[in-house]
């Protein structure tokens, strides 16, 4: 890895949840497939209600392709970016490289960690998929959300991991920045 500095070491290396991709895939799959189907079955049934009114025909067909274009879309799109999504923590930084179609490297800091949340979301629960995020809270990172309290934090997050995966990372981090703080102190 080209981008480390010299004195970097690789200590916890991971990908989104194998799991996760493949549901979100399925899930856009079948929407696609039930979304091919119905322009055929509109079709057929309007011909056999209104054989003179081709116009509505085309109209629901045209519908209908254009949802199952956008779901295909959305198919090898999700499939592709989170299949390329990778994490990396090293002794100084935390790193989460995208390479889907081009290549995006964020990094931060190990010391400008000031705290974490772990999150499920309500879909991954609702699939029965054992995933977590890990939003890491810096203010030297650029992208901002709005809390519900009205203060703005700044979040830097490892997505749709194994629960497994997110409790590794939280336990190196913590170890990590209690080793940074014992060198700050002596």
């Amino acid at each position: 890895m080209d981008f480390l500095d010299d004195d970097e070491k690789l200590i916890w290396e991971g990908k989104v949840s194998t799991k996760y991709v493949k549901t979100t895939a399925i899930i856009c799959l079948f929407m696609a497939l039930i979304s091919s189907i119905v322009p055929i079955l509109i079709t057929y049934f309007v011909s056999k209600k209104e054989p003179n009114n081709s116009a509505s025909i085309w109209f629901y067909f045209i519908i209908c392709l254009m949802m199952a274009i956008f779901y295909y879309i959305m198919y090898f799109a999700l499939a592709g970016f989170y299949k390329h999504k990778k994490y990396i923590i090293t002794n100084k930084r935390i790193y989460i490289i995208t390479n889907f179609i081009n290549t995006k490297t964020t990094s931060l800091d190990i010391e400008d960690i000031k705290g974490f949340e772990i999150s499920r979301s309500f879909s991954d629960r609702m699939k029965s998929i054992d995933c977590a995020g890990i939003d890491f809270h810096s203010p030297s990172i650029h992208s901002r959300s709005f809390t519900a309290g009205g203060i703005y934090q700044s979040k830097f997050a490892f997505q749709h991991l194994t629960q497994k995966d997110a409790n590794d990372v939280l336990k190196i981090i913590k170890e990590l920045k209690k080793k940074n703080e014992n060198k700050k102190d002596n």
